[in-house]
């Protein structure tokens, strides 16, 4: 799949924000992790750094290459931790009423994960395949493209499997 030049030029912004973020959690994790809506300690951050570094690395492999499944993987999981973080945000607070809503740290880290969250849908939306096109029901297939290396040995193992199940069914009816 061949990205737009509007892809192009956003992907490796993305990248460097998620990687510096990321890189600054597991460096200097009070810093970068003071402004939460939470106060996290040193450990906690350097763990949660990894949400950022992968968000940098799986955008990376997008701009890189760009396999319609690998942008799916990505979306996917930057709407779902832009999503369950902020949803988890709110669930929290409903309980323990200690989030101050209206300080710049919290409106900061909403921002962030939201923006994490819209950048998830958005690539959801702009892989082949996902938004129906005009095409009638009847018409409408799966589409199996055996496009990375990963989708690709899960294929091969999938047949060599099928075919030793086939080829011992055979051995006991024959």
């Amino acid at each position: 799949m061949i990205l737009n030049p509007a892809w192009r030029a956003y992907l490796p912004v993305e990248m460097t924000i998620l990687g510096a973020y990321g890189v600054g959690l597991l460096l200097f994790p009070l810093t970068f992790g003071g402004f939460w809506p939470w106060p996290i300690d040193a450990f906690h951050a350097q763990v949660y750094s990894a949400i950022f570094l992968a968000g940098a690395g799986g955008t990376y492999l997008v701009w890189r290459s760009a396999p319609r499944e690998e942008l799916l993987v990505l979306g996917l999981a930057q709407f779902l931790v832009g999503l369950l973080a902020v949803l988890g945000l709110f669930i929290t607070d409903a309980a323990v009423h200690r989030i101050d809503w209206t300080a710049a740290g919290t409106l900061c880290w909403l921002a962030l994960f939201g923006w994490i969250g819209i950048s998830g849908i958005l690539k959801l939306c702009a892989a082949p395949g996902i938004l129906p096109r005009n095409r009638h029901r009847s018409q409408r297939r799966l589409d199996f493209q055996v496009t990375s290396g990963a989708s690709c040995r899960a294929y091969c193992l999938c047949r060599f499997v099928l075919t030793q199940f086939r080829t011992e069914n055979r051995s006991h009816f024959s």
